[in-house]
């Protein structure tokens, strides 16, 4: 029998651990920082197209520039974090190999891993499309597919090989592989929760007041030279909160691969 309350516990003290969580942290954060100086860099541009009555072709251009450098920028992130998180993966299941070593190691799966979680997001964007029930198909997928990284990484699959898996684990046991999910879900969401506590606080403390004697005639460039204005205290919660969302990261990865190892018949790395 599972021992849910073990492996969460196990999986927390992992998590806090410098040396898990650092590698999310300093991807999210260049990340983060990346996207913040693009913007601030095409204030202007965007602001101007905003306020536009019309769509000129100079703002469609605007637009197209904008949203492509994003995307472009999300999609590098998205090819580093599942790099980082194949890593980990494998320092859940050998908590005892060199750090260095699982980030080679995750070179060598890293073509199946990114097909593998590939194939999951496109499938669970596929379903999302669907009228009332979009995300809620979304979600089953995730559940139905929850373990397939670990399939390659720990299983040494193919990316083929580990979304079978995953279907057959959620098919032979589907009420334990959901509380599994559940469980790292909500432990995750709290760890990230508490994080986000002095975010909270900073924006009650300064920008609330300021936003609600602005009223009515609060605008677009009022709200955004009242965040320049609190940029040191914005900076330090969202590292404060980039940590706990890293801190979170690295817990849920633990948790799925030590459910993952639990239940898997095949012969582990």
């Amino acid at each position: 029998m599972t021992d849910y309350a073990d492996i969460l516990k196990k999986s927390l003290r992992f998590s806090v651990h410098p040396k898990r969580w650092l590698p999310f942290f300093i991807v999210d954060a260049v990340f983060y920082a990346a996207v913040i100086q693009f913007v601030l860099s095409n204030l202007g541009g965007l602001v101007g197209m905003m306020s536009s009555a019309e769509l000129s072709l100079e703002a469609a251009a605007t637009f197209v520039y904008f949203i492509g450098t994003v995307l472009a920028m999300s999609a590098v992130f998205w090819l580093i974090r599942t790099w980082v998180q194949g890593a980990v993966i494998l320092q859940s299941a050998r908590e005892k190999d060199r750090v260095a070593g699982t980030f080679n190691y995750g070179l060598r799966r890293y073509i199946s891993l990114v097909l593998a979680t590939a194939v999951v997001a496109i499938i669970g964007m596929a379903v999302s499309i669907v009228p009332y029930i979009g995300s809620i198909l979304s979600i089953i997928v995730s559940i139905v597919l929850v373990f397939v990284a670990q399939g390659v990484m720990v299983s040494k699959m193919g990316f083929a090989g580990a979304l079978g898996s995953a279907f057959d684990m959620f098919r032979n046991r589907p009420g334990s592989v959901f509380l599994a999910w559940l469980a790292t879900a909500l432990v995750s969401l709290i760890i990230a929760g508490i994080f986000l506590l002095p975010a909270f606080a900073a924006f009650g403390v300064t920008m609330l007041p300021a936003l609600v004697s602005m009223g009515a005639e609060a605008s677009i460039m009022s709200v955004v030279l009242l965040m320049m204005q609190n940029i040191t205290l914005l900076a330090v919660v969202g590292v404060i909160f980039t940590i706990g969302t890293s801190i979170a990261a690295a817990f849920s990865t633990k948790s799925l691969t030590e459910f993952y190892m639990a239940w898997h018949k095949r012969k582990l790395v």
